[in-house]
């Protein structure tokens, strides 16, 4: 039987909680009543199991488990204090921890006129040099020669040479291009006007020549900033990024 098995107590007063009480407080509000020992409770505490000690177990009274309540508090992580001067049980929830503080500032809204200049200054502030320029490296040397404008699209005509052992090749399709600060794309104009030159390996000593094209510019541009993807095509995937800034005239 459950009383046989759990045992008999006969307790005081049936409270939520064991405290250490002064005699006379506890005898002006106590009664008797039976309740059985639960010590085959056991708590799980965020994943934890955890079972009350053997002088203070858990009790279970009219279908209801009473248990002290320093176990649940400081099972739970909150602090506890008996207070024997108003008879009172203080349970104190602990500050949430601050993870991370995010401050939002309301950014004023700025003109749109003034927007539009910043807009117009930051544009474009690169320094264009006049055609040709040359830029060398250890495995190659890279010539910008000359551009020509035609109706409907734009060409720059470029020399490479290569002087390292293993083959390059400039790869059309990432050419970067910017005219005053816009971005213009390869893929704009369909492959058949691309040049074919550039598909071929440059070998050792050799000296590749032939053009980028893209959209035709505005006839009062002032400068083109362009970057060739030049790879090293011997299977290593290393490349070589070939920056010029040059002034359209």
């Amino acid at each position: 039987m459950l009383r046989k098995k759990l045992g008999y107590i006969v307790l005081g007063t049936v409270l939520g909680s064991v405290l250490t009480l002064s005699t006379g407080a506890f005898a002006e509000t106590s009664k008797l009543v039976s309740a059985y020992l639960g010590n085959h409770i056991r708590f799980e505490f965020n994943g934890e199991i955890k079972k009350t000690s053997g002088d203070k177990p858990a009790i279970i009274y009219k279908d209801s488990v009473y248990v002290p309540i320093r176990f649940i508090a400081e099972g739970t992580g909150m602090p506890i204090n008996w207070n024997s001067q108003t008879q009172t049980v203080e349970i104190k929830t602990p500050e949430p921890e601050v993870i991370e503080k995010v401050v939002y500032v309301e950014v004023p809204k700025e003109d749109k006129e003034v927007k539009d200049e910043k807009k117009e200054d930051k544009k474009d502030s690169r320094d264009y040099h006049t055609l040709p320029i040359s830029k060398s490296y250890t495995n190659m040397e890279v010539k910008a020669i000359n551009i020509l404008k035609e109706e409907n699209q734009t060409k720059i005509f470029f020399e490479v040479k290569n002087k390292e052992s293993y083959p390059l090749q400039l790869i059309q399709s990432e050419t970067i291009i910017e005219v005053d600060g816009k971005p213009y794309k390869m893929s704009d104009k369909p492959t058949v006007y691309w040049d074919t030159n550039w598909y071929n390996d440059i070998r050792k000593d050799e000296i590749s020549e032939g053009y980028i094209i893209f959209n035709e510019i505005p006839k009062d541009a002032k400068g083109i900033h362009i970057v060739l993807r030049i790879m090293q095509n011997d299977g290593s995937g290393k490349y070589n990024e070939v920056p010029f800034d040059i002034k359209v005239e």
